[in-house]
């Protein structure tokens, strides 16, 4: 009896040993692999779907391509890769004929680089800071009550520049216009001067001196205006060189600007 149970429980040992082997052996790794393949098989399922997602908005982009390329296209003309300082001045002679004034003189002067902003500077100590010098202790005198609280310092505003816009791509064209009107006309070309099709900022407008009649009751007055074209180097243009001389139909000596203004 003893014998025969003793053999049992060797026989019930050596089932478990075998099953326990078999599970180390050839479970456990089908189990491991069919893991593997299921994390895969989810990670394939995340990619495929942000794939379609890619397509969609490829698709919706596409669908959106003419409009694109005209906003292109009209960017192109407001700051183009090259000058065209010939057409800026065919422009300016259309929005003198629709305002009534005459232009004459056209200076340009030589480009200048393109400057990223510079972070604004440290505001200064807040006055009233202690000195070295001793100064006698005043007087004991009654508390007095709590003063109102100091208003906040102003915050300067962070300064944004694109880093694909440098001094190699970037430069700006300074421009002198004289024109002749009156007050009337001369505003009216300015204001359409700031709203045409290429970007021009104004940076002085001086000018109102009576210089020869144009009718009864209306004198003509001469303007100068100074400003500054861009031009910007599209990708295929590569670089475009400050310092060049633009042509200039009635060229005047003009002061070459140290930095470019940010349009």
């Amino acid at each position: 009896m003893d014998k025969n149970r003793l053999l049992m429980i060797g026989v019930i040992l050596a089932i478990v040993v075998v099953a326990a082997v078999g599970y180390v052996l050839g479970v456990q790794p089908q189990l491991a692999t069919a893991s593997a393949a299921d994390q895969e098989r989810s990670a394939i399922a995340d990619q495929n779907a942000s794939t379609e997602v890619a397509i969609a908005k490829l698709k919706s982009d596409y669908g959106k391509l003419d409009t694109l390329k005209g906003q292109l296209a009209t960017l192109q003309t407001s700051v183009p890769s090259s000058p065209a300082l010939d057409a800026f001045l065919d422009d300016v002679y259309v929005l003198a004929s629709s305002t009534g004034t005459t232009v004459v003189s056209f200076t340009p002067s030589d480009a200048v680089a393109y400057l990223p902003p510079a972070a604004p500077a440290a505001a200064p100590p807040a006055s009233g800071a202690t000195s070295g010098t001793a100064t006698p202790a005043p007087t004991p005198t009654p508390a007095p009550s709590a003063a109102p609280a100091a208003p906040a310092a102003p915050v300067a505003p962070t300064m944004k520049s694109d880093p694909l816009v440098t001094a190699q791509n970037f430069v700006a064209i300074p421009v002198k216009l004289g024109i002749q009107g009156n007050d009337t006309t001369a505003l009216a070309f300015l204001a359409k001067l700031q709203k045409a099709s290429r970007l021009f900022l104004v940076t002085s407008f001086d000018g109102g001196g009576a210089t020869a009649p144009t009718g009864v009751g209306n004198a003509a007055s001469l303007y100068t205006i100074g400003g500054y074209v861009y031009v910007l180097a599209s990708t295929d243009a590569g670089t475009v060189s400050p310092g060049a001389a633009a042509s200039s139909s009635t060229p005047t000596s003009t002061p070459t600007p140290t930095s470019t203004p940010k349009p």
